[in-house]
């Protein structure tokens, strides 16, 4: 728990999780690389002690993939959903992943892509735009 400032040895009791930024980026970790004609993407859960993301109903997690020609052009893009919205009944943790596990999806390469660009987006509610999903971890692969 964090110290509280405003009192003498005190601890706050504020459990931030998957409300803070910088702790939903701790917990997961993004590694990609190329097999043949596809690009392997891994998330894994290195750091959350328990399913990430760990709130069932509402998160939603994702992997997106543009991929780019040699001028910098988009050939494609696609999205893979880890996980989705929860409905209340018949609940599942299956899509979750659990701690210290991992989910690989593999994306197809594109004949003409010459990079991609990977970006691992957390959403607190299934409302959000991707546009201000949380860009948990991006990076830049080349296909060459």
């Amino acid at each position: 728990m964090p110290a509280v400032t405003e009192r003498t040895g005190g601890f706050s009791h504020l459990v931030l999780g998957g409300h803070d930024d910088e702790t939903v980026r701790a917990a997961a970790r993004l590694t990609c690389q190329i097999e043949g004609n596809e690009l392997v993407v891994t998330v894994t859960n290195q750091g959350a002690g328990h399913n990430f993301p760990g709130e069932r109903h509402n998160r939603v997690l994702l992997v997106e993939l543009f991929e780019y020609s040699s001028d910098g052009e988009i050939v494609l893009g696609r999205q893979h959903v880890i996980k989705d919205i929860t409905p209340f009944r018949g609940e599942s943790s299956t899509e979750e992943i659990r701690a210290g596990g991992n989910v690989t999806v593999r994306f197809p390469i594109v004949e003409g892509a010459h990079k991609g660009g990977v970006r691992l987006l957390y959403k607190r509610f299934p409302w959000i735009a991707d546009r201000d999903a949380l860009v948990v971890h991006r990076q830049e692969v080349s296909f060459n």
